[in-house]
């Protein structure tokens, strides 16, 4: 009698782990169909990203409809790039400064700016030029781009009539830019213009 009862309480206890354990790996299986559920859908939107982002390439161009915050700055200068060439000049500023609200400690930011100077210098809005030319070099006073802008700068300041701080730019050009020959070289030949 003992062993049956003991068999009896061995089989209860048995058929409770059992039951815990269908439960588990009841609980198990929920989760793995949601995290299978999950992953596809991730893929999904990877898939639909990198077509978003083959067709901006191809197309050369993204809208401020459609920006899509995955864009890195490396593209919006591109495509602005591309845009200013194709005369859409205000497409390109808003593209610009759509993605500097968004991103304004990007490292692109100064290149940025001297983007959209260049767009307003383009329209012969010489004052909103020069305040992008001043405002990108301040970000990036040592960017590939910084001698440039302070050239363009001075040219912004000569047309706005302004020839004493353009000669000062200039003269700031040839005193700190001397690893960008082509710029001191068009600074000094400005500035003798100027006298």
């Amino acid at each position: 009698m003992r062993k049956i009862v003991c068999l009896l309480l061995f089989a209860a206890i048995v058929q409770s782990s059992l039951a815990e354990s269908a439960a588990a790996v009841e609980d198990l299986a929920i989760d793995l169909r949601a995290i299978t559920g999950r992953l596809e859908k991730l893929e999904r939107e990877v898939v639909e990203l990198r077509q978003n982002q083959e067709k901006s390439s191809q197309a050369g161009h993204v809208s401020s409809e459609t920006f899509n915050e995955k864009i890195s700055a490396e593209q919006v200068v591109k495509v602005a790039q591309n845009r200013i060439e194709e005369n859409d000049l205000e497409g390109a500023r808003r593209l610009l400064l759509l993605y500097m609200e968004r991103h304004p400690n990007d490292l692109f930011v100064g290149m940025m700016l001297f983007l959209v100077g260049d767009t307003y210098f383009r329209e012969k809005d010489y004052t909103k030029a020069a305040l992008n030319f001043m405002e990108g070099y301040k970000k990036n006073p040592s960017g590939s781009r910084a001698a440039e802008t302070l050239y363009r700068l001075a040219l912004c300041f000569h047309y706005l009539e302004k020839d004493d701080k353009a000669k000062e730019t200039l003269d700031k050009i040839r005193r700190d830019y001397q690893e960008k020959p082509e710029w001191v070289q068009k600074a000094a030949a400005m500035r003798q213009k100027l006298g």
